[in-house]
């Protein structure tokens, strides 16, 4: 897609056909145009992204988490690891995205127009990065209904600031519904469930839990090849459906301090992946933050087992975080190991042609060029 806006958004163009937003291919299209478009720098930048993701998440919780935990148990996600090096828009998403959420609560406690002006900002960002973005516009409408409900149409009269901005962003949602491509989207989530009726969403389910249970267990089930996978599969949704009700029970405990707009933000998000009939655990990537905001505000057991389980729960998540952490750096500077692991060995020949001049393996067919020719302008 960034290659299609160098060469001038020509219409009979696959990527013209593409319903993907375009925000963060316009990033790296800008890139390209600085001659900044290499590895190196889009990495930075998604760290970037990730730590400044961080910072508004924790002023949202400030006083409720320590800063200091938030970010160690969020950047030992396997998930925050494999997707800050990744050049996808995850990074770009979650940093807006939770930008959008912190300047509005920043509005609701302070009052100040600048707030909401700049949440304004990072929605539209936000969902031009990625089309969940609708997601916070949803957060905003249910909190107001739910804090409001008894007094909503004098409270919108009062506040006519937050009036016309909510108005205005529905407004260019409808009319820019097309450059959105939410059209697409409803048509990629509507023609399964066509063919295939509702079992599908029960059938797909499974697999979301399974890949929820990979935030929580810190390793992808398909790197556990030494269990049946009908045992492994009934041990990740167990443990799917455990830590989804414990993140439901934590969400609208009174003893967890959440603003309401974080609530109904993940409410409205872990509605739509669930119900979404594909399913990958990158989906997850954007919440895990806020995740981890409301599981370390959980009080200290008190029994000898429920300290127990915590511990070594903790200890796992912590050991996997450490382990996936060595092996990406291994793998990221190692070339032959890169060649041969990145993408399950997908593009092997490509990477050793790139790096050592032809293709190390005796078994060698033939080459994309195409490929080695992205490879060259970027790394």
């Amino acid at each position: 897609m960034e290659e299609w806006m160098e060469k001038g958004f020509s219409s009979g163009a696959n990527a013209s056909k593409d319903f993907l937003p375009y925000g963060y291919v316009v990033m790296l299209y800008v890139l390209s145009n600085l001659h900044l478009l290499h590895s190196f720098v889009i990495v930075f930048i998604n760290e970037l992204y990730l730590f400044g993701a961080l910072y508004f998440v924790q002023k949202i919780f400030i006083g409720y988490v320590q800063g200091w935990q938030l970010v160690i148990y969020t950047l030992l996600s396997w998930l925050t690891i494999k997707f800050s090096i990744t050049v996808l828009s995850e990074m770009q998403y979650l940093f807006f995205s939770t930008g959008a959420l912190y300047f509005y609560q920043s509005y609701r406690l302070r009052k100040l127009y600048k707030f909401l002006l700049w949440a304004c900002i990072f929605f539209i960002a936000a969902i031009l990065t990625r089309a969940i973005g609708i997601t916070l516009l949803m957060a905003v409408c249910f909190s107001l209904l739910i804090e409001n409900k008894q007094q909503i149409g004098k409270y919108l009269l009062r506040n006519k600031a937050l009036t016309v901005i909510l108005a205005a962003c529905a407004t260019a949602i409808i009319y820019f519904s097309r450059e959105l491509r939410l059209y697409d989207y409803m048509q990629f989530f509507l023609s399964p469930l066509s063919r295939y009726g509702m079992g599908l969403l029960i059938y797909i389910m499974r697999y979301h839990l399974v890949s929820w249970a990979e935030i929580f267990l810190n390793i992808p089930s398909s790197k556990i090849t030494f269990v049946p996978s009908g045992l492994l599969n009934a041990v990740y949704i167990i443990i799917g459906i455990l830590s989804l009700s414990a993140v439901f029970y934590l969400m609208f405990g009174k003893k967890i301090k959440t603003p309401l707009v974080v609530k109904y933000y993940l409410l409205t998000y872990l509605l739509i992946v669930f119900c979404w009939p594909f399913y990958e655990s990158r989906f997850w990537l954007p919440i895990i933050p806020l995740l981890f905001s409301l599981i370390l505000q959980t009080p200290a057991p008190t029994t000898f087992a429920a300290r127990t389980i915590t511990f070594v729960l903790r200890w796992i998540y912590i050991s996997t975080g450490i382990f996936v952490l060595s092996y990406y750096t291994y793998t990221s500077l190692d070339k032959r190991t890169l060649a041969i692991t990145q993408d399950a060995g997908r593009w092997r020949n490509e990477y050793e042609t790139h790096f050592f001049g032809r293709p190390l393996s005796d078994t060698a067919s033939k080459k994309n060029e195409e490929v080695i020719r992205l490879l060259k302008k970027i790394d």
